[in-house]
């Protein structure tokens, strides 16, 4: 579980700025309204310094209670190399917000949620 909490203010929930080789899946993120960037997860900021650059985020349940302009994923697809992998397959996305654009490998299985309690870290039943 990796979540800031009713008062938290992280910035990113999780952070790969350079790229590489990541794999996360199975796992419960979420970011308050309270963060100070409306991205939850960002991917590629500072460009892929990597020979290899494969993401996969499977499996995950990701919750934004903060602003619907938010991304769940943010990917600077124009920092990396064009052979990197991405693929975000079977998450559950709750909250306002938005996948920001591709070119991802693989979007299959994804799916949406409302909130179901404003004020509630509970993980939303898939």
């Amino acid at each position: 579980e990796l979540v800031d909490g009713d008062e938290g203010t992280a910035s990113y929930e999780l952070e790969f700025p350079n790229g590489g080789v990541v794999e996360v899946s199975d796992n419960l993120i979420g970011q308050s309204s309270g963060s100070d960037n409306p991205a939850i997860v960002s991917i590629g900021a500072e460009r892929g310094r990597w020979e290899e650059n494969r993401f996969v985020f499977a499996r995950n349940t990701l919750i934004n209670h903060g602003p619907a302009h938010a991304n769940f994923f943010h990917l600077w697809a124009n920092r990396l190399p064009a052979n990197a992998v991405l693929q975000l397959r079977d998450n559950l996305l709750v909250g306002p917000g938005q996948v920001s654009n591709g070119p991802y490998d693989d979007l299959g299985g994804n799916g949406r949620q409302a909130l179901p309690d404003p004020q509630s870290w509970k993980t939303p039943k898939r």
